[in-house]
């Protein structure tokens, strides 16, 4: 009741309604159910759930969602079975024919962090875009009591490298096939592309998703600087992302000599 009376009477300071859901027995009757009430607000509603195919994802953009998330987490096929234990194909099948019917109408969530190789990621990532697939980048976040907290958030270099190349790709201002790989698979930085990417440093690395989404947090508490920023960035920000970037450049020119 909190919620919706605040809606109602301060609705100008939102622009989008996000749902964002665990999955549970009756997940899909309660939505359904809260999905009709917040409809007469007007606004756009995206939805991130447990769906698991076309008839349901159907049915939720028939009661007027905006956009569905459909999440593929883990973008490391290997990964994706050891950790999650489902099928691999599966997911990847259904995010594709749903960007194909709902075109520009679903995201996928993609977390960096969890031991997957950059290369195979960027190439899901490329795959993604090309069928009009928003990617929202998430850094892996160790949570007391998963089988996964002992693990550490990525590093601010990798996440970096990875916002900036999506973000590239995604903009149709590179080519997948033009990055160059180490023999661990990891990302080369390479002049060229950063150099090219410079005049868009204000835009990458800010929150990605639906629109007007900036989930400030979401993945880092206030101490810390963020992975992605629900905010403008700042200019002394920008400089420190280009010393790093500018740094491990350096690094690897010097080992190659």
């Amino acid at each position: 009741k909190e919620l919706f009376s605040l809606l109602k009477d301060k609705k100008h300071h939102f622009k989008r309604i996000c749902i964002q859901v665990t999955n549970s027995k009756f997940w899909k009757e309660d939505i359904k159910e809260l999905i009709l009430k917040l409809k007469n607000l007007d606004l756009p509603i995206s939805l991130s759930a447990p769906i698991e195919d076309l008839k349901e994802l159907d049915e939720f953009f028939r009661l007027g969602i905006d956009r569905i998330n459909l999440s593929l987490d883990v973008a490391d096929r290997e990964l994706f079975i050891r950790i999650k234990e489902k099928s691999w194909e599966d997911r990847i099948r259904l995010i594709r024919e749903a960007g194909r019917r709902y075109k520009e109408k679903i995201t996928t969530h993609i977390i960096i962090g969890l031991g997957e190789r950059e290369r195979y990621l960027l190439e899901i990532i490329n795959e993604l875009i090309k069928e009009k697939i928003t990617i929202a980048l998430f850094a892996f976040t160790p949570l007391p009591g998963t089988k996964l907290e002992s693990r550490n958030p990525p590093d601010y270099l990798t996440y970096r490298k990875i916002q900036i190349i999506t973000y590239l790709l995604r903009e149709n201002l590179i080519s997948f096939e033009s990055l160059r790989f180490d023999d661990e698979n990891r990302l080369l930085i390479e002049d060229w592309w950063l150099n090219l990417s410079y005049p868009y440093f204000e835009r990458i690395f800010l929150t990605t998703g639906c629109p007007n989404c900036n989930r400030p947090y979401y993945n880092e508490t206030p101490r810390i600087t963020p992975y992605n920023f629900p905010r403008p960035i700042r200019k002394e920000e920008i400089d420190k992302i280009k010393k790093l970037l500018e740094k491990e450049r350096c690094s690897l020119n010097f080992t190659r000599i």
